[in-house]
């Protein structure tokens, strides 16, 4: 029968496709606009909630992290020779810090007097735009029609100029630049709405992916714990709120026992080190480092240039066992050092590792003169139990050079 309508029907095959693809786009469209009622839905509980859970907890876990920086600090104050005290101590300090970001941020995130985001517009979202207005532009329309499309498009390129969103807009002229491709009549009609079918197929598997990440997010799991806790008449919130009070008040108690404790100076000390600097020889002095321990390492650890960062991962390749900045003291002449890296053999030796990052600088290289000085008096020989590395003139870095040294090191322990 199908076959008797088409034969006798007016429309061209064209047209008729374009008819089913309408029906099939309709109904797709009503399948997104569902889906995206979807999302919206879980992104407006996910904020609500986010919101309920930091104002009902946030400030007592900002109040945790940091009572367990402070014992961790105490901590090494009271027993500074064992480094890996000074390494949680760095690392505590760390967690405080990022909860307090963490924390300012979402606070940040519902004030509406939060400070924006400057607009700074790069050379090549400048560049885009100027393509995107001189394709765009409503002033080169054809037709009624294509104004409309152009102004439509012009005001998605604003918006994406604005957010200084260089791939949507990138996206937005390259759309445009297909369309103005495909001709006039119901050929071009049919393009569109082939075209336009691959859209909200493409915007679909979107939503269901985002779907999925927000059904593994953290605040998303802990949401349904909360909902599924409530049916039984519990409040999971209110008991995490009481757990984190008894820690707190028992951290308190274990701040005020180790401040009856340490000695004031080797706080002082301890402090500055966990805080981003670097004894002298000596260890009677303490100078700002060029920047605090905020580079974070494959093995987790926080160093405190790129450098390091990048010599502390070839040694986490090769599976050396490293301690970082561990406090040594001198066999001969006394004094404390702080190597950026020391390993130890199975017979309990120390190998030290100094990586030298500004020799360029008189006072940096000063500096090392008087540290190698030291290395020398207390029997640290180069090559044997002491190795270097240097960031090239340019500043450059090489891995491979990094890593033939310290396949040397790994044969001597």
């Amino acid at each position: 029968m199908n076959f008797f309508n088409n034969l006798f029907s007016s429309e061209t095959p064209e047209q008729r496709e374009l008819t089913k693809r309408r029906k099939d786009i309709e109904l797709l469209q009503t399948e997104v606009a569902q889906k995206e009622l979807d999302i919206a839905t879980l992104r407006a509980e996910l904020h609500s909630f986010r919101v309920t859970y930091y104002r009902q907890v946030g400030d007592l876990y900002r109040e945790r992290d940091s009572l367990s920086a402070k014992i961790a600090l105490l901590l090494a104050a009271l027993q500074a020779d064992k480094a890996t005290l000074i390494d949680d101590a760095v690392k505590a300090a760390a967690q405080a810090q990022a909860t307090d970001e963490e924390l300012n941020e979402q606070a940040n995130s519902h004030d509406g007097n939060a400070e924006d985001k400057p607009f700074q517009p790069s050379t090549e979202l400048k560049a885009a735009y100027r393509q995107a207005a001189k394709l765009m532009h409503p002033d080169r329309a054809n037709n009624e029609q294509d104004q409309l499309y152009r102004n439509e498009m012009m005001a998605k390129a604003n918006m994406a100029y604005e957010r200084m969103d260089l791939d949507a807009l990138v996206k937005l002229v390259m759309e445009f630049k297909a369309e103005a491709d495909i001709g006039d009549g119901i050929g071009r009609e049919l393009v569109l709405m082939i075209r336009q079918e691959a859209k909200l197929h493409e915007r679909m598997t979107e939503i269901d992916r985002e779907i999925e990440q927000l059904a593994l997010d953290a605040l998303m799991i802990m949401r349904r714990q909360v909902m599924a806790a409530q049916t039984e008449g519990r409040d999971l919130i209110s008991d995490l709120a009481n757990k984190l009070n008894d820690e707190i008040s028992t951290q308190q108690t274990r701040v005020t026992e180790l401040q009856n404790m340490v000695d004031e100076a080797e706080l002082a000390r301890v402090t500055r080190v966990v805080e981003g600097c670097t004894p002298t020889p000596m260890d009677k002095d303490c100078q700002q480092a060029s920047g605090v321990h905020i580079h974070r390492t494959d093995r987790g650890d926080f160093v405190r240039s790129k450098s390091e960062l990048v010599v502390s991962n070839v040694f986490h390749a090769l599976d050396l066992d490293y301690r970082y900045e561990m406090k040594i003291t001198g066999r001969h002449t006394g004094g404390k050092m702080l190597p950026d890296f020391v390993f130890i053999n199975s017979k309990d030796e120390l190998i030290v590792w100094e990586h030298l990052g500004m020799l360029d600088k008189p006072e940096y290289k000063e500096r090392w003169r008087v540290k190698q000085q030291w290395y020398e008096d207390n029997d640290f020989i180069i090559g044997v139990n002491l190795f270097v590395s240097r960031d090239q003139p340019d500043g450059s870095l090489d891995s491979q050079v990094l890593r033939k040294q310290a396949l040397l090191v790994r044969s001597l322990l």
